[in-house]
């Protein structure tokens, strides 16, 4: 009666436990979603490069028109653009590096965690660290 509960108990942590096909699978899940997100990273990248430059660039010539102009009073309008511009380049040029930040730290993190599941399928069944061993 005892010997049931326990093949039963086994069963069901053996569904658990990652076959090589599904690590695999997993892996293979993974790659191609950090292979996405560095694509999307890249075309952030050159999009966040050329609104930044557009940006000072546009405000460089902003205030080199206004200042050579000799007008008492600068046009307001196209400063408070080119600031407006510059800033926006700035916050996206931020987010940019917090997103490359974030995608650098997901691919240390799934690295660490293939490493695991190949240290995991090396141990012997007996040392496996699911709560098996003193039963």
């Amino acid at each position: 009666m005892s010997e049931s509960p326990n093949k039963f108990r086994e069963q069901l942590l053996a569904q658990n436990e990652p076959t090589r096909e599904r690590r695999l699978k997993y892996e293979k899940e993974t790659q191609a979603m950090l292979n996405q997100l560095e694509a999307g990273f890249r075309r952030e990248k050159w999009g966040t490069g050329i609104l930044w430059i557009y940006a000072t660039i546009f405000m460089t010539a902003a205030l080199l028109i206004t200042g050579y102009r000799n007008q008492v009073q600068p046009e307001i309008l196209i400063l408070a653009f080119a600031f407006t511009l510059l800033i926006v380049g700035a916050v996206e040029l931020i987010k940019h590096f917090i997103n490359r930040s974030r995608v650098e730290v997901l691919k240390e993190l799934k690295a660490m965690q293939m490493q695991i599941f190949e240290l995991e399928s090396h141990l012997p069944e007996q040392s496996r660290p699911n709560g098996r061993e003193g039963q």
